[in-house]
């Protein structure tokens, strides 16, 4: 059976990743938080992550929400993914 991950493409969402990474946590198994170049995460964000269980891959530049999905599906692979913004608007 083919795994379902929960992929966030973030990217200066500082302010709400951590709620959102949480609340798909509650809801699936796997989840995985893709930044984008962001550069207003806060101190021990990706050690948070990892605490919840989260797994986490970085950009080192903003390339762009559709290169993150490509980087999380690149990373997946034979897995079925589901997105959520980590945007408040």
């Amino acid at each position: 059976m083919k795994k379902i991950w929960c992929v966030i493409p973030v990217y200066n969402n500082g302010a709400t990743v951590a709620d959102v990474a949480r609340r798909c946590r509650a809801q699936m198994e796997q989840v995985l938080v893709v930044d984008d170049g962001s550069t207003d995460l806060p101190l021990g964000f990706y050690e948070m992550l990892e605490g919840m269980g989260v797994r986490y891959l970085i950009h080192g530049r903003n390339r762009g929400k559709g290169a993150a999905i490509l980087t999380a599906l690149a990373f997946l692979e034979r897995c079925l993914l589901y997105t959520s913004d980590a945007a408040d608007d």
